[in-house]
């Protein structure tokens, strides 16, 4: 009987990575995820990716890499202990592709792969080339990358195949919309909606600046707020604790979780979103054509979040307000702003049917096993 042939997943961008390896797990591939168990060091809970990949009956191999960019010495240290396990590891394991997905976490497999003279391919999720992809380049078999870069244009190893998303999401932009049924947490669901996150784990400094703008914010809207589950900042307990204190007619407009299974469903009825601007966010706001009030991440390298965030100010969806310029008064009025500005509706569509693709899956998967056969 033939073995099952083996694909290592890694990187940063576990949604979309996780949805290509469930289409190839269909298919008879056995798949390996090399990853975080916890989303930074001293944070106790696990992380989204851990929770999500197991959950998908998908072997989890814990990596410690170090963060290359601004990471001194002991990042170098860490990314060359990684490299050395994955190269143990992938002898005994004999992957027959690694299939990459961005971040300084997808590095020492790449690298391992490419010492074993494995077929290693990654994605590129933003609208720059992210520092791993480009200390990556030259050792990969293909690149395949979300959005045109006018860096890589003649390149013959890389192709341009949009993002990968989730089945919830495809699903939700087919479905019906639940928007009376999700509105029911609020006791007036006539009022405009503002959705709410910096992620799965949540950002910190977002939710601080919302927590200090909640009484304002609630009086002209409902408020979801998906504040993460981070153990360090404890922010989800704060916040839930500043809802109980409330006065009575604000209380019954606010919504605040770690981590909802609903949340596309919320962006999809939700009249302003505030957020991070990762690959992921910006792409399913431009699929679903939301206003935006963007919080770049600061220290994302080449200011690729900025990046994304101003592709949105360009087709007229949304602001960007940087980390260090948010206050209450800064967050308020941005996203009164957004919620007033007229978006010529004609341009932004045919925009989003040229550009934002959503079989990327398919593409990345036939891509993957051509590879393999």
């Amino acid at each position: 009987m033939e073995r099952k042939k083996t694909i290592v997943f890694t990187g940063g961008h576990h949604n979309s990575a996780l949805q290509v390896a469930k289409e190839l797990k269909t298919k008879g591939y056995t798949i390996i995820w090399y990853g975080h168990k916890q989303t930074s060091e001293g944070d106790k809970n696990l992380s989204q990716e851990y929770r999500d990949v197991t959950s998908s009956k998908i072997p989890f191999v814990n990596v410690k890499s170090g963060k290359i960019y601004g990471g001194g010495i002991i990042a170098w240290l860490k990314t060359l202990k990684a490299i050395i396990l994955c190269v143990f590891s992938f002898t005994k394991q004999k992957p027959t592709i690694i299939m990459a997905f961005g971040g300084y976490l997808a590095v020492p497999p790449v690298i391992a792969g490419w010492l074993l003279g494995i077929p290693t391919l990654s994605h590129e999720q933003t609208r720059t080339l992210g520092l791993a992809n480009k200390v990556l380049l030259p050792l990969l078999t293909h690149l395949y990358l979300a959005w045109p870069l006018d860096t890589l244009t003649n390149n013959p190893k890389v192709s341009v195949i949009g993002l990968p998303l989730p089945d919830s999401f495809l699903g939700s932009l087919k479905k019906k919309s639940v928007k009376e049924e999700l509105l029911r947490c609020f006791t007036n669901p006539h009022k405009p909606l503002l959705v709410i996150s910096g992620g799965k784990q949540g950002s910190h400094a977002i939710n601080c600046a919302v927590e200090a703008s909640l009484d304002q914010l609630l009086f002209t809207w409902n408020v979801f707020h998906q504040a993460g589950n981070n153990s360090q900042t404890k922010d989800l307990e704060r916040l839930e604790a500043r809802k109980n204190v409330l006065s009575d007619n604000l209380k019954g407009s606010y919504c605040v979780t770690g981590y909802s299974q609903e949340f596309k469903e919320w962006l999809k009825v939700a009249d302003v979103i505030i957020g991070r601007s990762g690959a992921h966010t910006v792409y399913e706001a431009l699929l679903l054509k939301k206003k935006f009030v963007a919080i770049p991440l600061p220290f994302s390298f080449g200011k690729e979040q900025h990046k994304n965030a101003q592709l949105l100010v360009d087709l007229g969806l949304g602001k960007i307000l940087p980390q260090d310029k948010l206050t209450t008064s800064t967050l308020i009025n941005t996203v009164n702003e957004v919620y007033r500005q007229p978006v010529d509706v004609q341009a932004l569509d045919k925009y989003v049917k040229n550009n934002v693709k959503t079989d990327a899956t398919q593409t990345l998967v036939h891509e993957i096993e051509t590879y393999i056969t």
